[in-house]
């Protein structure tokens, strides 16, 4: 999750990278423009964040840069990783649970101690969603 010092920085390159008017309020990169804020899809970044080697980041705009961080990786194949999205919105993931079959095999090994049960289960289950 990007700082608010990141955020930031990100919209001063949007504003300087694409003229338009951008704002950060309540944790969120807002748009502001005399023309209708571009619709974006969920898995879409608004802005991309490059590390410089040195401690420091360059920002970018997504609009017309969809192709940055594969140019980048291609160009830098030893710093790939460098180069990460940055969206308006955290993005959402589909919670996974715990098969028949799982909850059946932590039950049938860890089902006498009621809290070992619980510990393992967690672990499972965070296993399958990070």
């Amino acid at each position: 999750m990007a700082t608010t010092h990141e955020t930031e920085g990100v919209i001063n390159a949007l504003v300087c990278n694409c003229g338009s008017t951008w704002t950060f309020k309540d944790g969120a990169v807002e748009y502001k423009s005399g023309k209708p804020q571009p619709k974006k899809e969920q898995g879409e970044p608004v802005a991309w964040r490059t590390f410089d080697g040195e401690g420091l980041y360059f920002y970018c705009s997504y609009e017309d840069n969809e192709t940055y961080a594969d140019v980048w990786n291609k160009r830098n194949p030893n710093h790939k990783g460098w180069v990460e999205p940055l969206y308006t919105t955290p993005q959402q993931r589909t919670w996974v649970g715990l098969t028949d079959e799982e909850e059946q095999e932590l039950d049938e090994k860890y089902g006498d101690d009621i809290n070992v049960y619980i510990d393992q289960r967690d672990l499972k289950l965070k296993e399958k969603n990070t």
